[in-house]
């Protein structure tokens, strides 16, 4: 089997044509063919498949077309997994591309005297090309960046080609060839050397110097540089007619290079530490003829690292040591050009005997490291095409490579990222460099100090080296000093090492857009964000700011933290950079600029919480309208967003209760009570009472001090339904003085809120009738508007008619309850008013209609998922089977068990299986039903213990009512107990 990839994709098998079908087979199979042998990562199929917007289920997408080439290529060639990419097992001499360079290699080798092979390889290797190379595969990928450096081994070929057929003396046969190159490359300098030869030796001496001309005016015009000293020479030589030039005279000068064994790597540091299992992976990579690439923020110890593996490794490589700083961090990177010249000097090549091409300087350097094993360090990288011209071209020579930025281009290499240090490992670097005796004395001050250097390696050097110039500072002096963030990045400067200037370097080294960018962000208090929050602060699209945070990641100032509940990368910065870069937004972007992106960023959160809130399937309070400005949310961002409005809760619940802290501290509390108001709900589903308390209370304190009453209101109203399962006391006086607050600024809703919530409090303190008073005027307060305050009034209302055995009055109450639950979208809330019906109905011997009831809200509960209310109405629903004579009747509560035993979200179902002891059921199903009842009290206690009291009340009255009064006892006296302790 053949396959080509010069030219359109082709497979051919005995002879015949293998049809490949679909574009996507021809563009993998072209891109696995160009490394055959070698293993494609499946990031880097994925970008040929797709450019920078792959698909979601982009993996699965590609093991499809990776199976039906495997079917195209049965018997001929083989593509297998390996690691994170896959790899086209086949003899590299069955792929054109692969035959064409071993040619050309082969030609190179051939000695003097052997020009006639020399050509005719070289002119089989050229007849491989059948056109562009990929020519009929569309990919961003192939065509822009895979594609360009083939076609210039195409052009160095035929310069290579066409100088040997001069040589043999057919430049009448090179002519029209090399003619027609010109035009296609006027600035090609060897290519006009060749064609100026050529000229001359055909007899027009005069078109030769005209070349030359033309030459040299487009590359003054476009380029400002003069000829190559080989073509002036050349030129000088056609106007003295040297007879050099005629075709007899093919002796070539050689140059014998002096044997050297290159030593150039600087001092190992000496109080290096930790990185144990970097260094023996590094060590494994490079004696298995591996690149490796180390990358990682400035100052976290990439050089270090690399040294440390180098001089450990110039034992086993005895040719010798090579290092160069490539200066990628400076604003004028090493150019590798000038690179190369160090490195051949190293080698032994007189500076009169260096090519002045790049091309011919790699060339000359691969050609002097083959066979030989030396150690290359090539120290901060800029780029991938700055390292490629450095690479030996064989597998004999270890190189190290080291930059701020990801080079995951260089084709072939073992990427690492460089992280900062363990805790340990940053206090044992603390008392290498300061002294084991000094840290000993101070173990927790030396593992703060080695915190508040963010474990990077330079950061905890300066503070040593502090220490070490200060014997008497204390290391928790030290601590203090820096513990205050404006002062840090001044503390940590210890003659020449500066963690400020480290991070400069990077900083400048970013295109104006980018620093933009990385200033702003920075601003953002959140330990993570996702790419979205950074595109309302920047004003752009998220596609945008997912495309700076990457280029920012790629030259590590900023990192991935962890990919979040939605299936989106989070990002952070390290401390200290995020210090350096909020320094920046102080000193380069006016305050009004920096409050606008804050404000952005806020608004969006607001809004996105505001709509996840809407989402979720029931809700816990009426929002009290803000005064937050809400910028308008595309609907396929929040479709995309808040898919899973509870994913989205659970992937910013850091951020919105950040959020509350600082806009409390800034006495800004509007941002503060509103994110507080919208969190409640998600807050009571994941039965996050600390963290609900704690918003609230912040949120609090910031409206007062500033006077908001709005504000003040909407928070005692928080406070109030937190603390009403533990305390109703406090929860009716919260609920008070909100309903005071709200009374005077004239807002109904806060009204109707605020006395629903008294009446609920007023319930659980037994004061029915004061109860039922505050819930009759929430109801009224509302007229009649789908407010959550009043669906929950009508079921409070509902319970308290219950409980007084006033049974003809549920009914209307839980009626006008569901009306108002489905305008308002609120199944839990109808469900349980269908639950309610069913019991009271039951408690009146109307079975049927009570089944119904019981039906209704099962249904709704397995809608909505809550396994705690359907193993409660499962038991309600046993019930009435069993008075009817259904079978069923043991199955349902077969199931209620299971579902009572299982951890679910619901952090109230406690109390909602507890409501099924308010009947008195027959004594066989009412034992199972306690068995359901206990084993839900043992699930939730640890997490709802203001719920549990409750339960064990009614448990109590449970056991009497099974002619059990001692259990009844012991579970009151467990019920008061506590009640009293709140244990």
């Amino acid at each position: 089997m053949d396959i080509g990839v010069l030219g359109p994709v082709e497979v051919t098998k005995d002879g015949r044509h293998v049809p490949l079908g679909a574009a996507r087979l021809r563009c993998v199979l072209g891109l696995l063919a160009l490394e055959a042998g070698r293993v494609v990562p499946t990031e880097r199929v994925a970008e040929a498949l797709w450019g920078e917007r792959p698909p979601r289920r982009q993996a699965n997408s590609i093991q499809v077309t990776v199976s039906k080439l495997r079917r195209v290529l049965a018997g001929g060639a083989a593509i297998t997994r390996r690691g994170q990419g896959y790899l086209l097992d086949v003899d590299p001499g069955a792929v054109d591309l692969h035959r064409f360079r071993n040619a050309v290699t082969r030609a190179g080798a051939l000695g003097a005297g052997q020009d006639v092979r020399a050509e005719a390889i070289l002119a089989d290797a050229l007849r491989l090309w059948r056109g562009r190379p990929l020519a009929d595969v569309d990919s961003e990928l192939i065509r822009h960046r895979l594609v360009p450096p083939l076609e210039q081994e195409w052009l160095s070929a035929r310069l290579d080609h066409a100088e040997v057929t001069l040589r043999l003396g057919g430049h009448a046969k090179a002519l029209p060839e090399l003619t027609a190159l010109a035009r296609q490359h006027p600035h090609q300098q060897r290519l006009a050397a060749q064609l100026m030869l050529a000229l001359y030796r055909d007899g027009r001496p005069d078109d030769a110097l005209s070349a030359y001309r033309r030459l040299r005016a487009d590359l003054g015009q476009h380029s400002g540089l003069e000829p190559s000293r080989e073509l002036r020479k050349l030129h000088q030589d056609i106007l003295r007619a040297d007879p050099a030039l005629d075709p007899t005279a093919t002796e070539a000068a050689r140059v014998t290079l002096r044997a050297v064994k290159p030593a150039q790597l600087p001092l190992a540091v000496a109080e290096f530490t930790g990185r144990d299992a970097e260094v023996a992976r590094l060590l494994g990579h490079a004696r298995a003829g591996s690149i490796s690439a180390l990358a990682g923020q400035g100052g976290v110890g990439k050089t270090a690292l690399a040294l440390q593996v180098a001089h450990e490794l110039a034992a086993e490589f005895p040719d010798g040591q090579l290092y160069v700083n490539l200066g990628g961090a400076r604003p004028g990177p090493l150019e590798p050009s000038k690179a190369l010249v160090g490195l051949l000097s190293a080698l032994g090549v007189p500076s009169g005997h260096l090519p002045d091409r790049l091309e011919e300087r790699s060339a000359l350097f691969r050609s002097l490291l083959a066979g030989r094993r030396l150690v290359i360090l090539l120290d901060d990288a800029a780029s991938e095409a700055q390292v490629r011209p450095l690479l030996p071209g064989t597998r004999s020579v270890a190189v190290l490579v080291t930059s701020r930025t990801s080079l995951l281009g260089l084709e072939g290499t073992r990427h690492f990222r460089l992280d900062v240090l363990t805790r340990g490992q940053a206090v044992g670097l603390l008392a290498k460099v300061a002294g084991a005796t000094r840290i000993g004395v101070e173990p927790e001050a030396a593992a703060e100090l080695a915190g508040l250097c963010g474990y990077l390696p330079l950061a905890v050097r300066v503070a040593a080296a502090r220490l070490v110039a200060r014997p008497r500072l204390s290391v928790s002096q030290l601590v203090r000093r820096l513990s205050d963030e404006r002062r840090r990045l001044d503390e940590l400067v210890a003659g020449d090492l500066a963690v400020r200037a480290s991070l400069r370097l990077s900083y400048q080294g970013l295109a104006p857009r980018l620093r933009h960018a990385f200033r702003t962000f920075a601003l953002l208090g959140v330990p993570d964000f996702a790419a979205w929050a950074g595109a309302a602060m920047l004003g752009v699209s998220a596609a945008e700011s997912e495309e700076l945070l990457e280029a920012l990641v790629d030259v590590h100032l900023v990192e991935v933290s962890h990919v979040d509940t939605t299936g989106r990368a989070r990002y952070r910065f390290h401390d200290l950079t995020r210090l350096f870069a909020r320094e920046c937004a102080f000193e380069e972007d006016d305050e009004a600029v920096r409050a606008e992106s804050l404000r952005r960023v806020i608004g969006c959160w607001l809004a996105l919480a505001d709509e996840a809130n809407r989402r979720l399937p029931h809700q816990v309070l009426d929002l009290i309208g803000g005064t937050e400005p809400r910028p308008e949310l595309a609907e396929g961002c929040t479709r995309e967003l808040l898919a899973d409005p509870i994913a989205w809760f659970d992937a910013e619940r850091t951020s919105l209760l950040v959020l509350v802290r600082d806009a409390a501290e800034a006495a800004c509390p509007a941002p503060a009570w509103e994110a507080a108001q919208i969190s409640a709900g998600y807050l009571a589903i994941r039965n996050l009472r600390d963290e609900w308390a704690e918003t609230n209370r912040s949120a609090l304190r910031a409206s007062i001090a500033v006077g908001d009453r709005l504000g003040e209101a909407v928070t005692l109203r928080g406070l109030a339904l937190h603390i009403l399962p533990v305390d109703h006391r406090e929860a009716h006086e919260h609920a008070a003085a909100a309903h005071r607050l709200f009374a005077r600024l004239g807002d109904r809703r806060g009204q109707a809120d605020a006395l629903r919530l008294r009446g609920a409090a007023l319930r659980l303190a037994e004061r029915p009738d004061e109860a039922m008073e505050c819930l009759r005027n929430a109801v009224e307060t509302a007229h009649g508007e789908a407010w959550v305050s009043t669906v929950s009034a009508l079921l409070l209302m509902a319970l308290i008619h219950r409980d007084a055995g006033r049974l003809d009055e549920v009914a209307p109450c839980l009626h006008r309850a569901r009306a108002l639950a489905r305008r308002l979208g609120d199944d839990p809330s109808e469900a349980f008013a269908w639950l309610l019906e069913g019991s009271v109905l039951s408690t009146q011997d109307k079975t049927g209609a009570a089944v119904a009831a019981f039906e209704r809200a099962l249904a709704l509960f397995r809608a909505l998922g809550h396994r705690a209310t359907q193993a409660m109405t499962l038991v309600y629903l046993a019930c009435g089977y069993t008075r009817q004579g259904d079978v069923r009747a043991q199955s349902l509560l077969d199931e209620a068990l299971r579902l009572a035993k299982e951890r679910g979200p619901e952090p109230t179902g406690s109390m909602a299986v507890g409501a099924l002891v308010r009947f008195v059921f027959p004594s066989a199903e009412f034992e199972r039903a306690l068995a359901v009842l206990v084993a839900t009290v043992r699930r939730d206690r640890p997490a709802s213990v203001g719920l549990v009291p409750e339960l064990f009340r009614e448990l109590g009255d449970s056991y009497l009512v099974m002619g059990e009064p001692t259990k009844a006892d012991d579970a009151w006296e467990r019920s008061r107990h506590l009640l009293a302790t709140g244990l």
